[in-house]
């Protein structure tokens, strides 16, 4: 039970990075919108590979990691300005630890997420992938 806390912990913490970031990602995009669902990836991408999954694992690790880190400095200003400020910080840490994983960037972190939110198989295998990663570090 604690696992599945975990792993809904991580997806809503990556909802809400890629939510705060998506406001600067819109503003530095100057092309017209790509017309993909939250649901795929790129090109359309609703099957993600073993690698792409396993490099997920990775960064949901770091990104909770730094949810762990940043959510007291955030929860605990009184002052708006700094919270905006720290969360901003704390989204782009979590985009770089996305980035730095092989096989990987926001889009298809973001398009795992959507479809390990309404995939129960995926979910699972993420799960599995999580546990064996955290044995290994």
């Amino acid at each position: 039970m604690q696992n599945v806390l975990k792993i809904k912990n991580i997806f809503v913490v990556a909802f809400i990075v890629l939510g705060l970031m998506g406001a600067s990602l819109t503003s530095a995009q100057s092309g017209a919108p790509s017309g993909r669902g939250m649901g795929q990836g790129p090109s359309g991408q609703t099957q993600f590979s073993d690698d792409q999954l396993e490099a997920f694992a990775a960064a949901s690790k770091k990104v909770n990691e730094i949810s762990v880190k940043y959510r007291p400095r955030i929860e605990q200003t009184q002052d708006r300005d700094r919270a905006l400020e720290l969360q901003q910080e704390a989204s782009n840490a979590m985009v770089q630890a996305i980035k730095a994983e092989e096989n990987l960037d926001v889009e298809t972190y973001n398009a795992i997420v959507q479809a390990a939110s309404t995939n129960p198989k995926l979910g699972q295998k993420i799960r599995k992938l999580m546990e064996q990663s955290q044995h290994s570090w």
